[in-house]
């Protein structure tokens, strides 16, 4: 039997033994339902280097200046690295639970669970979110080109009753659906940048723009530090891949290579078209970037002509469309592996007869993210509150990532002792988790006021939710705590050794 076959059957049983054991109901996810292109269609999607050039580029700009092509490749440095620590962990826990299973197998259950509930308030908002920020575009592009205004609530609750459909129906059709969208996307930002390149941009090509002395305000590698946030927001997601190893072809090659080929891929994209704003508006000119809601349609209109900068708001719309499709895609295979393991209710856990869909938690991921969309959107605004949540969001994950980095290390040591390589697993490890912990600190440090500070607050309070979680399942239900070690163990054994 080959390794593949083994990896396949050894995931397999897996699923059956949880099934087995907490009665869950359904026959489990389907088995080699999605190829490589699929999984590094999730991944990219719920990246959204689309979204980050046209809309989070503003962002980075606004903390790094000129400089915010240097800062896109320091930031593509450390999630890159950070990417390895999560492909390294996805090819020993081939589960749907490995982004708090590989944590749990480092640092004990406890430490796992209290992560899998901070993700899972993270991706919910960043689900919520995205849906959100997308319906407003779309209500405001009808409004602007038809003259019809239609409420972006009901927008959201169209496109999230689509989603849970596209759920429902399984994985295959959710990933085709992705994958084709960010193609297109990604075409089409990409034929604007080089246009822009090569005309020379507003006033010729900017070399200080690869320099982190001319960051905004000349505050040199601080300034490009202080962007590292927003670059977690805007290339952060590389994981979502992780979640559908139990439905993937070969998923100890192909999870790896999506995750890590999301990086690269959406940096890629990223440096391209951050240069080309930055010289498209001119270095004397940013505040005109940092202050449109999606900078790129006046350089299409332009550089090429008023067709694109609509062309351009339509592929805004078409990669929020796909990021809040794989960001829910990763909440509900989240929610799905609570379900399973016990530490959610077991309802989650299950999964459709016919289309091996984990359909109770698709749609239990609807309700909440209308809910908490709408929320949200009254709040701080529709289109404004995507900011303010990618901040949130960007702090989140990279104390997710921080853990993640220091799990992979620690497992490899501990557990995985006669695999341990000092370059790969440890100085590697210790660089990524450098350069991501350096980025929060410069985020945070000094404190930010208005609705940053609010979310560092939210952040702090999810924290808390998640360690008196974690505590209180350790005090009253130690079981199911348990569950979500062994889960992890059966997902390494059933990898590693499956026949023994």
């Amino acid at each position: 039997m080959s390794d593949e076959d083994q990896s396949e059957s050894g995931v397999e049983r897996l699923e059956h033994k949880v099934v087995a054991e907490l009665g869950v109901e359904g026959l489990g996810l389907e088995r080699n339902a999605v190829g490589l292109s699929h999984v590094l269609g999730q991944s990219l999607a719920n990246v959204g280097p689309t979204i980050a050039v046209l809309f989070t580029t503003a962002l980075i700009v606004t903390k790094a200046g000129v400089s915010a092509p240097f800062a896109v490749v320091i930031i593509v440095l450390g999630l890159g690295m950070t990417a390895v620590s999560v492909a390294i962990m996805c090819r020993h826990l081939p589960a749907a639970g490995v982004l708090y299973a590989a944590p749990a197998q480092a640092f004990g259950s406890s430490v796992g669970v209290g992560i899998a509930i901070m993700l899972f308030l993270l991706y919910t908002l960043e689900t919520c979110s995205t849906a959100a920020f997308m319906s407003g575009l779309v209500s405001q592009l009808i409004k602007t080109e038809t003259g019809a205004s239609i409420p972006w609530a009901v927008i959201l609750a169209v496109v999230l009753g689509f989603y849970g459909f596209l759920a429902w129906t399984g994985i295959k059709d959710v990933l085709r659906f992705t994958m084709v969208f960010i193609t297109c996307e990604m075409v089409i930002v990409l034929f604007i940048s080089f246009v822009i390149i090569f005309k020379g941009g507003a006033a010729g090509q900017v070399p200080s723009a690869f320099l982190p002395s001319f960051g905004h305000g000349g505050g040199g590698f601080s300034a490009v530090a202080g962007a590292f946030v927003f670059g977690l927001f805007a290339l952060g997601g590389f994981e979502s891949s992780a979640g559908t190893a139990e439905e993937s072809r070969r998923p100890r090659l192909f999870i790896p290579l999506a995750v890590v080929g999301a990086v690269l891929i959406g940096g890629a994209l990223l440096f391209i078209s951050t240069y080309a704003m930055v010289i498209g508006y001119g270095p004397h000119h940013l505040s005109a970037l940092t202050s449109n809601p999606n900078p790129m349609v006046p350089l299409g209109e332009r550089f090429i002509g008023h067709w694109y900068g609509v062309v351009l708001s339509l592929a805004l719309i078409s990669a929020t469309l796909g990021a809040s499709l794989a960001s829910l895609t990763l909440t509900i295979r989240l929610q799905y592996a609570l379900g399973r393991d016990g530490i959610l209710p077991r309802a989650l856990g299950r999964t459709h007869p016919k289309h091996h869909s984990p359909h109770v938690s698709a749609a239990v991921a609807v309700v909440i993210s209308y809910i908490f969309g709408v929320l949200f959107a009254v709040i701080y605004g529709v289109t404004t509150q995507y900011g303010y949540s990618g901040y949130l969001t960007g702090i989140g994950i990279g104390a997710a990532y921080l853990m993640f980095n220091i799990a992979m290390i620690t497992y490899m040591w501990r557990r995985q002792r006669e695999r341990f390589r000092w370059a790969v697993h440890g100085l590697l490890g210790v660089i990524a988790t450098s350069l991501v912990g350096f980025g929060i600190w410069a985020s945070v440090h000094p404190l930010p006021s208005g609705p940053d500070r609010v979310m560092l607050i939210v952040f702090g309070g999810w924290l808390v939710v998640a360690v008196v979680g974690a505590a209180m399942l350790k005090w009253k239900a130690p079981d199911k705590l348990e569950k979500v070690l062994s889960a992890g163990a059966r997902a390494e054994k059933g990898f590693i050794d499956v026949d023994s």
